[in-house]
């Protein structure tokens, strides 16, 4: 048994169990049922995500599961790394990943802020937390993201970027803020559709 705590944060811990000894298969091991999703489109096909996860075993967990369904990831471990790599990308990340307590005290609230300004809000984000206090996830519902409750599973994790993905392609852009005053200087109207 492992305990990990910090004040104010939150604690994990773990159990570690012996096991038989695996039998090597052929192929690598798949979810016992398909994954239902939100709809049989295209819309959360081939995301480009960035993940940010603190924990390497947890961060290569998720690499290799989005990896495998195809998504296209950029790991990273740290607000620092996230950041670098997110300006860099060739094709920028249209999903944010991120665990809420990153090293450093930064969480992925402020590394969606401050990437999601960098981009003019393009940016979706699903937020990971062991920590269910009710001042974080106000805190994370006050921003729009969705949240995963750590531990989550796979199949959680494709429906999350399914609802992100679909609601990204459902978004009608923003009216600018200078057109209803533009418009009622020259005596008109602004019907929003």
């Amino acid at each position: 048994v492992q305990v990990q705590s910090r004040v104010g944060v939150g604690s994990v811990f773990s159990i570690t169990v012996p096991f038989l000894q695996l039998i090597p298969r052929s192929e690598p091991p798949r979810l016992s049922a398909p994954v239902q999703r939100l709809t049989g489109s295209d819309f959360a096909k081939k995301v480009h995500v960035l993940v940010v996860e603190d924990d390497p075993d947890l961060l290569v967990m998720l690499t290799d599961f989005l990896n495998e369904e195809g998504h296209v990831v950029l790991p990273a471990a740290d607000f620092r790394t996230a950041s670098m790599l997110f300006a860099n990308a060739s094709e920028p990340p249209t999903l944010l990943l991120a665990d809420f307590n990153l090293p450093d005290g930064r969480t992925g609230l402020e590394l969606a802020r401050s990437l999601k300004s960098s981009v003019g809000g393009a940016l979706s984000v699903i937020i990971l937390t062991g920590d269910i206090s009710a001042a974080t996830m106000r805190e994370i519902a006050m921003q729009g993201y969705v949240q995963l409750n750590k531990p989550t599973t796979p199949p959680d994790i494709l429906r999350a970027i399914d609802r992100v993905m679909f609601e990204r392609r459902d978004a009608r852009p923003a009216l600018p803020a200078s057109l209803p005053a533009r418009a009622a200087e020259l005596g008109g109207g602004v019907i929003a559709i």
